[in-house]
């Protein structure tokens, strides 16, 4: 058979960007993490390395105000996280 080739999907710059805390005091840091590093794996947002800033509240940045609106409502949702 011959092989299919598709066009690359379309990356875009982030314009959004904002740190991303849990509001909680109790809040589980293991539910966050775990939370944070399945969202990044999927691509609903980017994760910024700032110098000399090695915290646990990650930098993230979106296309877009939707983005963030839709990881704040997955961690809450699927991570107990709010």
């Amino acid at each position: 058979g011959s092989s299919v080739a598709f066009e690359p999907i379309p990356s875009f710059s982030p314009e959004v960007f904002g740190y991303l805390r849990p509001t909680e005091v109790g809040a589980s840091r293991k539910s966050f993490a775990k939370g944070v590093d399945q969202l990044l794996a999927e691509g609903a947002v980017q994760r910024l390395k700032e110098r000399g800033n090695d915290g646990p509240d990650p930098l993230l940045a979106a296309v877009g105000e939707l983005q963030f609106e839709v990881v704040v409502d997955r961690m809450q949702g699927e991570y107990g996280v709010s």
